[in-house]
């Protein structure tokens, strides 16, 4: 029984992270319209990077999606 119990919790901490997740990509899809920007790279341990007109840049995270 306890074991169950500890995997709904868990279970129920995995679907609140994959809406955070799912949240902040929206916000990184948002900002690549509002800039113009034709692709969204993701690497670990870099911020996202948008590519306009040819040219790639550092989304700017704490200014663009607050």
């Amino acid at each position: 029984m306890m074991a169950n119990m500890e995997e709904i919790e868990l279970q129920k901490h995995r679907m609140a992270l994959d809406r955070d997740v799912a949240a902040l990509v929206d916000k990184y899809l948002k900002a690549m319209v509002e800039h113009g920007a034709s692709d969204l790279h993701f690497c670990t341990g870099c911020k996202p990077i948008l590519r306009k007109d040819g040219s790639i840049a550092a989304l700017r995270t704490e200014e663009n999606l607050e």
